[in-house]
């Protein structure tokens, strides 16, 4: 992984899913956000459901990006807790949490 100059890098999972990894030295911690293109029939509980995610259970957060009028999928990894290891973990949970949110009608 090669990162800028901003401390972002791009990375394609699957020939499908497009990451950033951006390091954020504000909150001392390792970002990974892709856009989403989730379905708008979905109920508004649903969404702010999956808002809440990492409220409660350390899982993937879904947020609204109004500059590209998309959903953004992320998962946060604190500085303390990033290796080789945990970072494969959180990019295999994303993934697959954004998958399931593509399928959702």
């Amino acid at each position: 992984m090669v990162f800028d100059d901003t401390g972002a890098c791009d990375l394609v999972v699957d020939e499908e899913i497009a990451l950033k990894v951006v390091v954020d030295h504000v909150f001392q911690r390792l970002l990974l956000i892709e856009l989403m293109d989730i379905s708008p029939d979905l109920p508004l509980k649903r969404l702010l459901s999956g808002a809440l995610n990492p409220l409660f259970n350390d899982g993937p957060g879904l947020g609204w990006h109004a500059g590209s009028e998309l959903y953004i999928g992320f998962k946060a990894i604190p500085r303390e807790k990033v290796s080789v290891v945990t970072l494969k973990q959180a990019i295999a949970e994303l993934v697959e949490w954004i998958k399931t949110w593509r399928d959702a009608h």
